[in-house]
């Protein structure tokens, strides 16, 4: 159901998410819904964050390190079995609220351009006016990177217009250091464990 008012936009087909590898179901909201995210208030109602390519996908890898082992860590400085997977999802062709076109964004009172890591409030205040009006979820711009667009899927659409696929451990998914020019080899760095949260 749509709210009168509200600019929408179709999406669906491949998306990806990043997840910690303990994570028993990547398609959980009930993390989001207890902690939040740029579009949901922590304790309001769950979303399904999705990155629509790989760019998308490497980026929030990257800030998934950082978040949880420091910003001047790099993967090869982490025990590969802590290294976020990457979980492919189809969605079927929905409907969304349009907070990634120009004049979506315009219509929502939001910036046209891409903005990394813009506050949550004004997200927030959508995200419930849209939630209240029984959408399925949000199209929207990446907060990591110009590249890729995300999908935020409302927790009760989840079931209804989302498909689990392939789960991918970091080594099969993530960029090769391979393809990078050849540099001389770094020190010996230890490699770092630590405890993940559960989502």
């Amino acid at each position: 159901m749509a709210l009168r008012g509200l600019p929408h936009v179709s999406r669906g087909g491949t998306y990806y998410r990043i997840c910690g590898p303990d994570w028993e179901d990547p398609s959980d909201t009930q993390y989001s819904k207890d902690f939040g995210g740029r579009w949901n208030a922590n304790g309001s109602y769950g979303a399904l964050y999705l990155n629509q390519n790989l760019d998308g996908a490497r980026a929030n890898a990257q800030r998934f390190i950082a978040n949880q082992f420091g910003p001047d860590i790099l993967p090869e400085d982490i025990d590969p079995a802590f290294l976020p997977d990457a979980a492919v999802f189809t969605v079927e062709s929905t409907p969304f609220v349009d907070a990634v076109t120009a004049d979506g964004r315009k219509a929502l009172g939001l910036a046209v351009r891409y903005a990394q890591n813009a506050g949550h409030a004004q997200c927030q205040a959508i995200g419930a006016q849209a939630y209240a009006a029984k959408e399925d979820g949000i199209a929207t711009l990446s907060a990591v990177t110009a590249q890729s667009e995300e999908l935020v899927v409302f927790d009760r659409a989840v079931k209804a217009i989302v498909r689990s696929g392939k789960r991918t451990r970091f080594a099969g998914w993530y960029p090769s250091a391979a393809a990078a020019p050849t540099q001389p080899a770094p020190s010996p760095r230890r490699k770092r464990k630590a405890t993940q949260k559960k989502r």
